[in-house]
């Protein structure tokens, strides 16, 4: 059974990728609402082509803000490992591990002090 359940690191990986095209989205919602913004307060014809669809600019908004929760909220890949990681490091972790380690080193330390005695 592996420490770390591999769909974990899948997840990962997903989140990462849907970032990634959040971002392009993001960055073309931002070039839209900036450039609509401007025209409506340079262009007559642009201000009354908004004005009568209200229910497109609520959708480009609506989706604005949700891509920028997500470019906010989520996140980065390191980020996730580190969460990942720090989940499963736990006191009580440490010290089997520092137990065993211990174990280990005194095993092979008396195993090379076998081993000099035998050359001898």
């Amino acid at each position: 059974m592996p420490i770390i359940d591999p769909i974990y690191l899948y997840l990962i990986e997903v989140l990462h990728n849907l970032d990634a095209v959040n971002h392009i989205v993001f960055g073309v919602l931002v070039f839209i609402v900036i450039s609509g913004c401007c025209m409506y307060t340079i262009d007559d014809y642009t201000r009354e082509a908004i004005n009568t669809n209200k229910s497109i600019v609520a959708v480009v908004l609506t989706a604005f803000m949700v891509s920028l929760l997500i470019a906010v909220l989520v996140p980065t890949k390191d980020a996730m490992y580190k969460m990942l990681i720090a989940s499963y490091v736990t006191t009580d972790n440490i010290q089997i591990v520092n137990d065993a380690i211990k174990t280990n080193l005194q095993d092979y330390l008396n195993m090379l002090g076998e081993t000099v005695k035998n050359l001898r």
